[in-house]
């Protein structure tokens, strides 16, 4: 299983998804946890507590994307989808690309 969330370092799983895992493989209760999908992800929109849930990691239906970096020292740099730049982008702080 995997988990990623929109917060900074330290985020952790919902409660409910950590008791599974933990009364699983600490007290060895069967509780069907591997039934469960493989990768859970906070979304933009998404309470923590309440994240999107995918069958497989990476998600069968998903396509590389190809991402440049470009410099701004001082100041941050950005992610592109072309290597000139001039595709839409946002900083790498803003954790949202599209």
């Amino acid at each position: 299983m995997i988990y990623y969330h929109q917060g900074g370092h330290g985020g952790q799983p919902p409660l409910w998804l950590m008791n599974m895992w933990f009364t699983r493989y600490l007290f060895d209760v069967e509780n069907g946890v591997e039934d469960l999908p493989k990768a859970w992800i906070t979304r933009e929109d998404d309470e923590r507590d309440q994240p999107t849930s995918y069958p497989d990691y990476p998600h069968p239906g998903c396509q590389d994307v190809t991402f440049y970096l470009s410099g701004n020292a001082p100041e941050r740099g950005h992610f592109n989808h072309s290597e000139n730049g001039q595709c839409r982008n946002r900083d790498l702080h803003g954790q949202r690309f599209f």
